[in-house]
């Protein structure tokens, strides 16, 4: 497979930011679907094959590791991206299964679609 064809997801609990990436990704992807809480995101991955979700660490009075902890046991096939300003936290993600950490902001948005490409190689 290929970032064109793939199904993404972005969660964020801002509006503005699921909006910008969504819009940023559109071209990039088959499908670009956007959750603004975790119980959105869950939803979304109930009803859609989704190959790449691609989350904030703070989701409301959650975290991206929680989102994580629920995607992993259901959705294995499904590569899992954190973007996060707490650059302390990336050996955590990695060991919990994080696919791809991205500290914000993204410096290279160029850079940042050619690791997603990574993931299917």
């Amino acid at each position: 497979m290929k970032l064109k064809n793939a199904n993404l997801l972005v969660v964020d609990d801002r509006e503005e930011t699921v909006r910008v990436m969504s819009k940023f990704l559109q071209d990039e992807c088959q499908n670009v679907y956007i959750a603004l809480g975790v119980s959105e995101a869950m939803e979304i991955l109930q009803n859609h094959t989704i190959d790449i979700v691609i989350s904030d660490y703070e989701i409301d009075h959650l975290s991206g590791f929680d989102l994580l902890d629920q995607v992993r046991p259901n959705y294995p096939q499904t590569f899992f991206v954190l973007i996060t300003a707490y650059q302390s936290l990336e050996q955590e993600a990695m060991q919990k299964g994080v696919d791809l950490f991205f500290k914000k902001p993204i410096m290279s948005l160029d850079n940042f679609i050619e690791k997603l490409e990574g993931l299917f190689e």
